[in-house]
């Protein structure tokens, strides 16, 4: 196999990293470091559909693409923006609040609350803390949907 020839040494490198992790997450946090370092993209890892002339969609436009309507799909789009347009690896909620203000979007009174939900629903996961606040990164759940939706939504075909 190809693969195996090509991404052997890293991944029983990421296997061995990954072991002595909590075992509630390994999987999640295997399949996001495979992700991540087996990328050879520079264009911080978006889907070619999101990417167009090698310009990034506004926050708004992402929205609108996306075609969510609630404030929770709104906020992982916008997580999803965080990530892949501002080249934020990990972001707050404060963070995803001011993306709700840059897509000109009524923010949520607590974002904390919204987090929260996309944590629960295993949407974002908990990253590095620093200080008090805690940051976040999407999950593989978290960006496969948003993809689904923007693709599904390039096709002409969801309805929400």
């Amino acid at each position: 196999m190809k693969s195996l020839d090509e991404y052997g040494e890293l991944i029983k490198e990421l296997d061995g990293f990954v072991k002595k992790l909590d075992e509630s997450i390994r999987l999640e946090v295997f399949r996001f470091l495979l992700e991540r370092e087996g990328r050879p993209s520079a264009a911080g890892g978006q889907p070619k559909a999101i990417v167009k002339d090698g310009r990034g969609l506004s926050p708004q436009e992402l929205i609108r693409k996306c075609r969510v309507t609630n404030l929770t799909d709104k906020a992982l789009v916008l997580a999803y923006w965080l990530e892949n347009h501002e080249e934020k690896p990990e972001f707050s909620s404060l963070d995803l609040k001011e993306a709700f203000v840059k897509a000109r979007e009524p923010s949520p009174g607590n974002p904390s609350d919204v987090v929260a939900r996309l944590d629960g629903a295993g949407k974002l996961m908990k990253a590095d803390k620093v200080g008090k606040v805690q940051n976040y990164r999407l999950t593989t759940t978290g960006i496969d949907e948003v993809t689904a939706w923007f693709t599904q939504a390039e096709e002409g075909g969801r309805e929400k």
